[in-house]
């Protein structure tokens, strides 16, 4: 008696077991005939096409900024062919920059001397 219901209850597991195979084959194969689906509507050839299609258009959207930007600066320095000259410019500011640091130690280095005598 004992041998039988363990040889029901055996049976009754691989009967489950079976279902739940026969579920994810079935699942299985109507992942692969989706996939094939959509491959078909959307073949290699299309994904390559858009992806040339975007690389292209965010050239064209780069190259369109790059001349609002270079236009910008030109109306800015109040010329439309004013060129920077990047020598020139650093050497100005190099200049600008020591005149004033001399400014600024000069300033407070001496002022604070001129305070503490004062006191």
């Amino acid at each position: 008696s004992t041998q039988i219901l363990t040889k029901l209850l055996q049976t009754k597991l691989t009967i489950e077991g079976s279902k739940s195979n026969k579920m994810i084959v079935d699942l299985m194969a109507q992942s692969a005939q989706l996939l094939r689906q959509l491959r078909v509507e959307m073949p290699q050839e299309h994904v390559e096409q858009v992806q040339d299609d975007l690389h292209s258009e965010l050239e064209e959207h780069q190259e369109m900024t790059e001349s609002i930007v270079a236009s910008s600066n030109a109306m800015a320095m109040g010329q439309a062919g004013f060129e920077l000259d990047e020598d020139e410019l650093e050497e100005e500011l190099a200049k600008l920059t020591l005149d004033d640091n001399n400014n600024c130690t000069g300033a407070s280095g001496g002022g604070g001397e001129k305070q503490m005598e004062k006191s």
